[in-house]
């Protein structure tokens, strides 16, 4: 098992920790930006782990998964 799928079993604790303004919907937890506050700007797979910044503003990079 590599380190994405270990990081991905524990992706509720690792998003709740890390981003404690996310609320998760679904699939996917929902924020404000990288920083953890509330919004919806920013969208995490939860079965991927692969995350999107939809906001235009927002530092690169603006896309990722859980290890970057």
């Amino acid at each position: 098992m590599n380190l994405h799928e270990l990081l991905l079993e524990r992706i509720d604790e690792l998003v709740g920790e890390l981003l404690p303004g996310a609320q998760r919907l679904r699939h996917e937890f929902r924020v404000g930006s990288i920083d953890g506050e509330r919004g919806s700007s920013l969208s995490i797979d939860a079965k991927t782990g692969l995350w999107i910044d939809h906001n235009p503003g927002a530092p690169e990079p603006r896309q990722g998964n859980l290890l970057t």
